[in-house]
Parts: C-alpha cells; sequence; structure tokens
C-alpha cells in the first residue's frame, strides 16, 4: 500500500475519531434537537442533558415543561429536569407515550390541555421525548391542526417529518413508515371530543384533519 494511500487512511481516521467523540458529548453542548414550533409559546426537543435544562428554561422562559416519557428516578437527567422546574416555579407533568408516538390517546388531550392552558396564560411550554423525533413531534402536530387550524400537510412536512436522517440512510425512518400516522389519524376524533370536554375547543372539527403521508414513490 502507498504512502499517499495509508495517509488518506489515517485522516479518515482521525475524523471517525473526531466524529465518534463529537456524539458523545454534544448532548452536553447543544440542547437535543430543541426547535421551535412557535417561537411565541412553544418549543419541541429530545431529553434534555442536566448539564443544560437550567439554562434552557432560564434562556427560552419556559413556564411549563411536558415529558412525553415514563419518569425514571434512577435516571440523573429527569431527576435534574424536575428540580430545575421546580426551584424555579415552572409547571412540570409526564404524559407518557411509547418511543413511536403511539399510546394512551388521553396522554395528547393532557399535553395539549396543558399547552393550551399556559398558552392562554401568556406563557410558554417545552414538550419533549427522549429523541425528539416522534412524541414530541405528534403532540405538536396535532395542536396545530386541531386547535391552530393549520393544514395538516404543512404539518406533517414541519413537525413530523422534520428529522428524517439524511437521504433516509440512516437515523429516523420518514414519517410514513411509522405508526405514528394512522394512529393520530384513527384517533383525531376521539381527541377532538375529549378536548371539546376539557373546554379547549368549542366543537370537533368537520371534516376532522387527516395527515395523508407521502408514498415512497413520491416522498423523493
Amino acid at each position: 500500500m502507498g504512502r499517499r494511500s495509508l495517509q488518506g487512511i489515517g485522516a479518515l481516521a482521525v475524523v471517525a475519531v473526531a466524529l465518534l467523540g463529537w456524539d458523545s458529548v454534544r448532548n452536553d453542548v447543544v440542547p437535543k434537537r430543541l426547535v421551535p414550533v412557535d417561537e411565541a409559546y412553544l418549543y419541541r426537543s429530545g431529553q434534555i442533558s442536566e448539564n443544560l435544562i437550567g439554562s434552557v428554561i432560564d434562556r427560552y422562559g419556559f413556564d411549563s415543561v411536558i415529558a412525553l416519557t415514563q419518569f425514571d428516578p434512577a435516571r440523573d437527567d429527569h431527576q435534574a429536569e424536575i428540580e430545575a422546574a421546580r426551584s424555579r416555579g415552572v409547571s412540570w407533568a409526564s404524559f407518557p407515550l411509547r418511543g413511536n408516538g403511539t399510546g394512551d390517546p388521553e396522554s395528547y388531550v393532557s399535553a395539549l390541555t396543558e399547552i393550551h392552558r399556559v398558552r392562554s396564560e401568556g406563557g410558554r411550554v417545552l414538550v419533549h421525548c427522549a429523541s425528539g423525533v416522534r412524541r414530541a413531534a405528534g403532540v405538536p402536530s396535532v395542536y396545530r391542526v386541531l386547535i391552530e387550524g393549520d393544514a395538516p400537510d404543512v404539518v406533517y412536512a414541519e413537525e413530523l417529518d422534520r428529522f428524517v436522517g439524511p437521504f433516509e440512510l440512516w437515523g429516523p425512518r420518514p414519517a410514513w413508515e411509522s405508526k405514528i400516522v394512522p394512529f393520530l389519524n384513527q384517533n383525531m376524533g376521539l381527541i377532538a371530543e375529549r378536548l371539546v370536554e376539557e373546554g379547549v375547543l368549542s366543537r370537533v372539527p368537520d371534516p376532522l384533519p387527516q395527515f395523508v403521508p407521502p408514498s415512497p414513490r413520491d416522498s423523493g
């Protein structure tokens, strides 16, 4: 093997090590997939590191933190989140869903009701799951189509498919390959009815908004 080939392999090895090193620490440097749904009142993210959660709450002025994961007292980041919220007088609640965004529709109802409450009081909400891909996309998506009246195709592109892996080669699958889209469509009526009962909606929208994912042929 020639000298240039060895140098090339060495350079690639250095890059690979650097990338692996960054991947191991990046969530302690940058809040995991923290992005605005609406900068005025709602952000979504993955689980934010215990080293960052307090500064994130302070920087963005969150009045409520909604976790769509099951609280685990053995996890430092879960404990730190609760302590950071409560020490600042910030509301904290857990409405668990499965990792693919499905689960008990009541978790959606509870999360949406909390977002509506905080927003009506002029506050700001952070809603998060573990990775920031499915659950943290599902709740804002339903909020936007049912409460804001946004077009489902726009919401689908901006929320549900927001973090597809590069070139769809790795990372999260496109939303149309996940169970979240049929789950949301099947439960949209039930969620809307419960939101009427909770006073969040005045009536069930007719027709109900539905997410229509692109076919694999059209997704590229």
